[in-house]
């Protein structure tokens, strides 16, 4: 048999030679190459350093390449395959031998196939699985495989497909443990997920992207200018002045400031222990809460603001209280005790 022609000895590796087969005699036509094409080839002799079983295969080859195996240079083929390999187009037998058996390994091209190959030999570690030889990460048997290439086996990803994440973690696979509001409720599980008072609550009243609805009293100022009763209203906040657990009934107002001036609110005239909310837009941002700084159980608050300001205005209730209201704006000219 004429060149070209290696003596690897018992190496094992990856590669043990990376050639090409291009303007070498096309030597050999494997039966596993069924083209009527001619390409060249090369051949090696190896001997198996031990008992065992072993890999050889063209994995990495830049072509769609032939692996034959003969007992010796003159013998006749034991084994041939064309893409049995793990790579694109690259080829794998899988044999078993014994210490100092010697074997021809022919590398040549389906059809007319050339370029640069590679020519491995490997130790069989997974002598059961012909897709492996040796366990890698995730054992003989199972593929290692990474679905979304996060750079992490599917059998060590319980999120193959998600590359952001390797666990479900409480939104589960496919959605990120974001919390946009820093409330500490994921936006997966948060009703609100842009409104930070909303929190673990979950009241399904969302601030910011849907602002509340509210009653517009212009910019009225005096004595009740809205009266009525928040019973069976909605809960919508629990103010920071509410230390009670329960939630009650709520109604909000919007209110534009007539002139640049200082305002009290109150619930003075109330029927009920009220809780008094003043916010500086639709979708829940306190500006200052009040329970008990009115008469009795009532709520009273000041804040100064510019012409043309809109406030927002929750009138509620301490605990789970609720009933009869009245809502009282006045200038701070006009602090003190309200007529009526």
């Amino acid at each position: 048999m004429a060149d070209p022609f290696l003596d690897l000895g018992s190496l094992t590796g990856s590669p043990l030679s990376s050639l090409s087969n291009v303007g070498v005699s096309d030597l050999h036509k494997g039966t596993c190459d069924f083209s009527s094409g001619s390409s060249g080839d090369w051949v090696f002799r190896w001997t198996a350093p031990s008992d065992g079983d072993f890999s050889i295969n063209t994995d990495g080859s830049s072509f769609d390449t032939v692996l034959m195996l003969q007992g010796d240079l003159c013998g006749a083929e034991l084994a041939c395959d064309d893409q049995g390999g793990t790579t694109p187009n690259a080829s794998q037998l899988n044999v078993t031998a014994v210490a100092g058996q010697t074997f021809i390994i022919v590398v040549g091209g389906h059809d007319s196939a050339s370029g640069e190959f590679r020519l491995n030999i490997l130790e069989d570690l997974c002598p059961a699985d012909p897709a492996k030889a040796e366990p890698g990460l995730c054992g003989c048997g199972v593929a290692d495989t990474d679905s979304d290439f996060d750079g992490t086996p599917d059998c060590l990803d319980l999120c193959p497909n998600d590359p952001t994440k390797l666990e479900p973690g409480t939104c589960g696979c496919g959605a990120l443990d974001v919390d946009t509001d820093g409330d500490t409720v994921f936006d997966c599980t948060d009703v609100c997920p842009f409104d930070p008072l909303d929190g673990a609550g979950n009241d399904g009243v969302c601030a910011c992207t849907t602002p509340f609805a509210s009653v517009d009293l212009g910019s009225a100022t005096g004595i009740s200018i809205s009266a009525g009763s928040t019973s069976g209203q909605p809960n919508l906040f629990h103010g920071t002045c509410n230390s009670g657990t329960a939630e009650s009934s709520d109604l909000m107002f919007s209110w534009v400031a007539p002139a640049t001036d200082t305002y009290q609110f109150s619930t003075d005239g109330s029927a009920f222990d009220t809780m008094l909310l003043l916010m500086g837009d639709g979708c829940g941002t306190e500006l200052v809460c009040d329970d008990d700084s009115g008469a009795g159980f009532t709520s009273l608050l000041t804040a100064s603001l510019v012409a043309g300001q809109t406030v927002y205005i929750v009138v509620g209730g301490y605990g789970s209280a609720a009933g009869a209201y009245e809502l009282n704006i006045t200038p701070a000219t006009l602090a003190g005790p309200l007529p009526r």
